[in-house]
């Protein structure tokens, strides 16, 4: 079922679609950088988010000295002519319980490219791409700090 969002304001936003145990969010443009302290819980009710960027740029970017944690949201189709195909973060970047599928970059990180603290955990990485070669999934420079336990 594809309709669109008559509650949601973003332009950003195109249209979504919802089966029993997904809600998928079809992005126009990247969303607006995260500049402060944000949490994204992407699992409620017994539905998972997905973010479809239908291969046409990336999620969105995250400014040094800011923080961005997202639980339980998938990624899906990003693509774009720099570094981090879903997620290019200069600040702090914590993915949990999240799936990155089907995200390229002709720089580094096919999904996430990361210059500051950068923590994993209990995430999927499937079908990532990095055309320079560095990171299919995952890349940054050798001053962050990256945890996957």
């Amino acid at each position: 079922i594809i309709n669109p969002d008559p509650s949601l304001d973003d332009p950003s936003v195109s249209r979504y679609a919802a089966s029993a145990d997904t809600v998928t969010v079809f992005l126009e443009s990247t969303l607006p950088t995260v500049s402060g302290s944000i949490t994204i819980n992407g699992f409620e009710s017994g539905q998972r988010l997905r973010i479809d960027r239908q291969g046409s740029g990336k999620i969105l970017r995250v400014q040094l000295d800011a923080s961005l944690t997202l639980n339980g949201i998938a990624k899906q189709n990003c693509s774009t002519n720099d570094a981090g195909g879903a997620i290019y973060s200069a600040g702090a970047l914590s993915v949990n319980d999240c799936a990155f599928s089907s995200c390229t970059s002709t720089g580094d990180g096919g999904a996430i490219y990361s210059t500051g603290v950068l923590n994993v955990d209990g995430s999927q990485f499937k079908g990532n791409t990095s055309s320079s070669g560095n990171g299919g999934a995952v890349s940054g420079v050798a001053a962050n700090t990256l945890s996957v336990p």
